[in-house]
């Protein structure tokens, strides 16, 4: 059954502020860096369009807070209802292209259709891969019934009701600030790969699939969880590139520093399906020699071990909200507000780490749905031209699949990536976009 309607268009008191991860993106959002990101699924039969459609609107009237657009006020954005009836779209063209800038009347979510593919694509202003994913598996269960697929409902796709209205909106960085704690420390600049970018570049995605048995034998086998592993993959090919750099060679001064986002649904009891998750950013200093592979698998792991500790992570809420709650912030209007954040964000987000590694975790839906699904695929927001490329994981069942999205003009790190995990004794197969 639907959840009942909680947001009216016709009632403008029903609006959400930002929440404190979505506060930078309108900021910083261009044709580049579009902060879109695809979750897809792909089943074992070609979609039925009008039944997607039908879906579509139900899942909208069912989770209505993603029947929100973006609007933008003298201090601050914020969200409200929007009245657009949004429609199917085929998938053409590049993935994680940007949504119109004025946002006028526009949802901020997008679902597009291919063959026996549907792809949801979301601008992280309103959520983050959980609340995407959520949002997916609840439309893949309406479009199924409509398809007569023969699904337990007693068996849920999605969790079974019992969350609140309330919860499910939750701004819960804001419920879990302490302003007591202290901030964390600063950290240095990292390395970026020496490969060239376009002006106006084109983004390529190369997606991997691999058995997720298999990876996490390898990964035991370094007495490492499955992330952990590829982490240090990520550090190691890093690494790799750095040694060999020339224009490096005056100034390797640089940490070679990873981006891990971590889902705090995991650490917090909280069901939001917006934006609630934070970084943590393993590390490796080559300027003390170099690592082998081993020894950046045990750095990544006690790394993991220590930041992700709940009381680790509650300091970075602090510092993160604690910025926006001062009152010099609050009351400087939304026109100074962005050049100042624009600013932040050049020295202090992509800066700071040498690439990106999501790890969306693993798809959980009943067995009796296994029938109709083949696998599920995340593509991360584009990367920043100074990162180069990006890199994201979900599983489902037997099937690992990684992606790399890239903006340069070189594929020689995915192809290094390739070579090690095919060393290592990991079958890999290359799907078509």
């Amino acid at each position: 059954m639907a959840h009942k309607l909680i947001l009216e268009p016709s009632d403008r008191n029903n609006w959400f502020r930002l929440d404190n991860a979505a506060k930078i993106f309108p900021v910083i959002t261009n044709r580049v860096r579009t902060m879109v990101f695809r979750l897809s699924v792909e089943l074992n039969e070609r979609i039925k369009v009008k039944e997607l459609q039908e879906a579509f609107i139900e899942t909208l009237d069912e989770l209505p807070y993603f029947r929100s657009q973006l609007k933008k006020g003298f201090f601050w954005y914020w969200l409200e209802p929007s009245e657009a009836i949004p429609r199917i779209q085929a998938d053409q063209g590049p993935p994680c292209r940007m949504f119109g800038m004025k946002y006028r009347n526009h949802l901020l979510l997008r679902i597009l259709a291919k063959n026996n593919r549907i792809s949801a694509e979301f601008l992280h202003v309103l959520c983050d891969a959980s609340g995407g994913m959520h949002f997916l598996l609840t439309l893949v269960r309406n479009y199924g019934n409509r398809c007569a697929w023969d699904l337990n409902q007693e068996n849920h796709i999605i969790k079974p009701d019992g969350t609140s209205e309330k919860e499910l909106w939750e701004d819960s960085y804001q419920k879990y600030f302490d302003k007591y704690l202290p901030k964390p420390a600063r950290i240095s600049r990292a390395y970026h790969l020496p490969f060239t970018v376009e002006r106006v570049p084109e983004f390529k995605v190369l997606t991997i699939q691999m058995n997720t048995d298999a990876v996490i034998a390898v990964s035991k086998k370094y007495q490492v969880s499955l992330t952990e592993y590829l982490a240090a993959v990520y550090l190691f090919i890093l690494q790799k590139f750095y040694l060999q750099d020339s224009t490096n060679s005056r100034r390797r001064k640089n940490i070679i520093r990873i981006e891990l986002p971590v889902n705090l649904r995991n650490l917090f009891p909280s069901q939001t399906l917006r934006n609630f998750a934070l970084f943590v950013m393993p590390e490796i200093d080559p300027n003390l020699g170099e690592y082998s592979f081993t020894e950046i698998t045990s750095l990544v792991h006690h790394y993991m071990q220590l930041e992700t500790d709940r009381r680790q992570i509650k300091r970075i809420i602090r510092r993160n909200v604690g910025g926006e709650r001062h009152l010099m912030v609050r009351v400087i209007p939304l026109f100074l507000k962005v050049p100042i954040l624009a600013i932040a964000y050049k020295n202090y987000g992509p800066p700071l780490y040498s690439g990106i590694l999501t790890n969306v975790g693993k798809t959980n839906i009943p067995e009796n749905c296994s029938p109709y699904i083949k696998r599920f695929v995340c593509i991360a927001p584009p990367p920043d031209p100074k990162l180069k490329i990006c890199s994201a994981l979900i599983s489902y069942r037997d099937k690992l699949v990684l992606s790399f999205g890239n903006h340069s003009n070189s594929i020689k790190f995915e192809k290094e990536v390739i070579r090690f995990l095919q060393n290592e004794g990991l079958n890999l197969k290359i799907l078509n976009p």
